[in-house]
């Protein structure tokens, strides 16, 4: 056996460094990385035999990573405010995977609480998916609409598991959804076309805070760029 799957995730390590050290880091040195890194870590994947027992959830997950990776690498300059949080999630998003490789949690910190994160989305998807499709789109109305009111407030924006909770209090008082000139509806419409996997990646990232229209329009963006990796899109889009 080859040393290559070492090799790699020793080449990840460094280059999870390099993303950490910016602004000091130049921006064309760390929008470089940030287009390798998700590809070393897919190909440490493939060397552990572990890419194809991965969940559909988690193998959507590597995929919108590549596009963020290479979103970041032919977008440049970067303004301040905005290039910190995409390389802290595909920092994040890498060791998540690394740990699939290794099993050692302790060497890739930036994965803590990662996997509960995808356990959870799962569960609020079918918690979702409970509701009639007349107030999904309620959902989704609520969450963009708080998250407006309630950002500048101690409390933060709105939780999706809170806001579930009370769309099930409202459906169990009989009440009534919103009428829906079509954005919201539009919104529940597209998710549910994604492959299961894609919905679930989709509702963990509203649920760390991404508005649904974003997260599911990113879903879409993640999808498209598929064949610039090699990833077939037909019959369906994996996984």
């Amino acid at each position: 056996m080859t040393n290559k799957p070492n090799t790699t995730l020793d080449r990840l390590r460094t280059a999870l460094d390099t993303l950490a050290k910016w602004p000091e880091v130049s921006w064309d040195e760390v929008s470089r990385v940030a287009g390798e890194a998700v590809p070393l870590v897919w190909d440490a994947l493939k060397d552990h035999g572990v890419w194809y027992q991965l969940e559909p959830a988690d193998r959507a997950a590597l995929y919108w990573a590549l596009s963020t990776g290479q979103s970041v690498q032919t977008h440049r300059p970067s303004p301040v405010a905005d290039g910190r949080p995409v390389l802290d999630e595909l920092s994040r998003e890498c060791a998540y995977f690394a740990v699939h490789c290794e099993g050692r949690h302790e060497c890739w910190a930036a994965a803590e609480g990662r996997y509960e994160e995808k356990e959870g989305a799962a569960q609020l998807l079918d918690w979702y998916q409970g509701y009639t499709p007349a107030w999904r789109p309620e959902v989704f109305r609520i969450l963009e609409t708080e998250h407006q009111t309630l950002r500048h407030r101690e409390d933060g924006p709105p939780v999706l598991s809170h806001v579930l909770s009370r769309v099930h209090d409202r459906i169990c008082d009989r009440d009534t959804p919103r009428p829906d000139e079509g954005h919201y509806t539009q919104t529940a419409l597209r998710l549910a076309s994604l492959p299961e996997g894609w919905q679930i990646e989709t509702m963990r990232r509203m649920a760390a805070g991404t508005l649904p229209g974003h997260a599911v329009d990113g879903a879409f963006d993640a999808i498209s760029a598929l064949p610039r990796h090699g990833v077939e899109l037909s019959p369906m889009p994996p996984p």
